[in-house]
């Protein structure tokens, strides 16, 4: 299947994305946290899902070898997950 489009849309934020989105103007990828509401309102529907990689988070590299700072230490207790 193809299907032809004209113009395209740019945007910096991606608010604008998933509002452009919603009034039916293109695609979006955004964060699913970001489109549930919509989702579930069925304003916006789930596609290329197979395609969507999961996020499981931050990862945090830093040496071992050094003295780290209070400061440091506590955004890495703040950032740390709580099993």
């Amino acid at each position: 299947m193809k299907i032809r489009v004209e113009g395209q849309l740019v945007f910096n934020d991606i608010f604008h994305v998933l509002d452009a989105a919603v009034a039916g103007l293109g695609l979006a990828y955004v964060p699913e946290e970001m489109a549930q509401p919509y989702i579930e309102r069925g304003e916006v529907i789930r596609v290329l899902e197979a395609f969507s990689p999961f996020w499981d988070g931050f990862y945090l590299y830093y040496p071992h070898r050094h003295q780290a700072s209070p400061a440091f230490r506590e955004l890495l207790n703040a950032l740390r997950v709580k099993d």
